[in-house]
């Protein structure tokens, strides 16, 4: 059992570029703005290394505004005024931007950051945007309208961010199969000679965004007085600091009923902090009589004592003596089980219970002939409808807490199911629940869903390539994704895939150097190759086709006209 205290409460800070002016370019054009518009907001120049803004896709308004102070924050700067109460929105819905309005504030914010001269009416820079696998027609015609229509971009280009990705982790790499578990979906994206495969691409409308609000629910369940305290950036580190995912997710619960397990994998973060008693502070100092008197803290909680047998046979034979604790604590245990069963039994008048008092006062009451006391058998009745003790005897209640505490201090492989079933007030206890919250990846059935899990989605898209094309998608399987951050993921994803080929194919398993950034970082290489002026829409190409259209290349999605689709 391993004790944490507290939360961090504040997020990593992002690694950032210093940079914040256009790098020097040889041909004299405007350099290129990335953006990569996820959960995490990332904007920086086309060839850096690290974005100049990393922030929450996240704007804010103040409930009541005073005077001198900013009537709207983004980003970062949300949390950092705790005073006022702040009413916050994002542009995306399901990792989509629906939300326009929202949006151009967004674009005020990182235009504002990196661009010096903002009195231009138009952006003289082109965009490269990101965008989720098979993005709808009408979020990228937002998209384009507000860049072209209000901010006068000279041209925009979309790609897929898990295809960047891959492109800045792996240069140059053919085939492979991507495994992108995003904040709000997961996506299985095959590639065979550098094109994407769409017969073999699906999509789970599961993501991290959803784990971390399962954990959320889970314990304000779990603990309704630490409903306040367990807010959505507490959630998040829960899941970030103390969740994994193991191989095998049956065996991994089954082994929770060993006492001693639970116990090794049982995690107690302090959340609140409680006030020190006497006795844990230390010797006090008390003037008394015009004296100063040292009043020592008392002993507490002493081994109870035991009879001269239980001592002679704990001597002799130690083990005889805990598996006689053990056998007298179980029927203790059950018998209080028992009472508070049948006491909860009898609060329901539908219980079985219940109906049987009853029955027997309605016979008594139908006797025409008083018989009653004839037969000694007779007096029973009292025992069947008399008072229900619904607590242990005073002797026995305290014999089952000292054989408790004798066997925590004579049988090391004890645990007392109060050490983990009842924590201290303020306390959280995570146990089973690790490996539970993120389970739903690849059972979605556990949060109550009808669609299938990842280790079948991924079953489904092998199965629609030849021997040899799975042959080659799974000797280069890449997993990035904020979602890749959970431990154990890419050991489970192998599993998965191995239990599902033939033995002893070939398997190779990589994830993203930077989960966070690499989207980011092969969009700004992509921005700088010589490919990227074919993928642009220019200002004419965008009054010719349309502000849906879309000017594909090998790293973007499937351009479907929204008048056709």
């Amino acid at each position: 059992m391993r004790v944490f205290e507290g939360f961090a409460d504040q997020g990593t800070e992002p690694l950032v570029s210093s940079e914040r002016h256009p790098p020097d370019n040889d041909e004299g054009k405007p350099a290129t703005i990335v953006i990569d518009g996820g959960l995490m907001c990332h904007a920086g120049w086309a060839g850096s290394k690290l974005p100049v803004l990393s922030f929450p896709n996240l704007i804010a308004r103040p409930r009541a505004r005073k005077a001198e102070q900013p009537a709207i924050l983004v980003g970062r700067d949300i949390f950092t005024d705790t005073v006022r109460t702040w009413i916050t929105r994002s542009p995306l819905e399901r990792g989509v931007v629906t939300d326009f309005v929202t949006q151009e504030l967004v674009f005020d914010h990182i235009f504002s950051n990196m661009i010096a001269n903002t009195e231009n009416s138009t952006l003289e820079h082109p965009i490269l945007m990101t965008e989720p696998l098979c993005c709808p027609s009408v979020c990228r015609a937002g998209l384009s309208e507000l860049l072209f229509e209000c901010y006068g971009a000279p041209k925009v280009s979309y790609g897929v961010s898990s295809l960047f990705s891959l492109e800045h982790n792996m240069p140059g790499i053919e085939n492979s199969l991507i495994i992108s578990c995003g904040s709000y979906a997961t996506e299985i994206i095959p590639v065979l000679n550098k094109t994407m495969q769409g017969q073999g691409t699906y999509r789970l409308d599961y993501g991290l965004e959803d784990v971390i609000i399962f954990m959320r629910n889970i314990i304000r369940c779990k603990y309704p007085n630490l409903m306040d305290d367990i807010t959505y950036l507490r959630a998040r580190e829960l899941v970030s600091t103390h969740c994994y995912i193991p191989e095998n997710y049956m065996e991994e619960v089954r082994n929770f009923e060993d006492p001693q397990f639970l116990n090794s994998k049982t995690h107690v973060i302090v959340v609140k902090k409680q006030k020190k008693t006497e006795s844990q502070t230390g010797p006090k100092i008390k003037m008394a009589f015009g004296k100063m008197l040292i009043v020592e803290p008392k002993e507490e909680n002493p081994l109870p004592e035991m009879s001269e047998e239980e001592e002679k046979l704990l001597k002799e034979d130690q083990a005889q003596w805990v598996t006689n604790a053990r056998q007298e604590r179980h029927r203790l245990q059950s018998q209080h089980d028992r009472m508070q069963r049948q006491k909860e039994a009898l609060g329901n008048r539908h219980s079985f219970e219940s109906k049987k008092r009853m029955r027997l006062l309605v016979q008594q009451a139908e006797d025409k002939e008083d018989t009653f006391g004839k037969n000694d058998t007779d007096w029973n009745v009292y025992k069947e409808i008399g008072p229900v003790q619904s607590e242990l005897s005073k002797e026995d209640a305290v014999r089952l807490e000292n054989l408790d505490r004798l066997l925590k201090a004579h049988d090391p492989h004890y645990y007392s199911a109060t050490e983990w079933s009842s924590p201290k007030e303020g306390e959280l206890h995570l146990s089973v629940e690790r490996c539970q919250v993120p389970e739903i990846l690849f059972q979605p059935s556990i949060s109550g869903s009808k669609s299938q899990g990842l280790g079948d989605l991924l079953s489904l898209s092998l199965a629609k390539f030849s021997r040899a094309e799975q042959d080659l998608l799974c000797g280069n399987v890449f997993i990035t994704g904020e979602g890749a951050s959970i431990q154990g993921l890419k050991e489970r994803i192998e599993a998965e895939i191995r239990m599902r080929r033939p033995f002893n194919s070939n398997l190779v398993v990589n994830t993203a150097e930077n989960i966070g950034l690499d989207g980011w970082r092969g969009a700004s290489s992509f921005a700088k190759s010589s490919e990227f002026e074919s993928a642009c829409v220019t200002r004419q190409s965008y009054d010719e086709h349309g502000s849906d259209y879309l000017a594909e290349h090998r790293l973007s999605n499937t351009y479907l006209s929204q008048q056709t689709s």
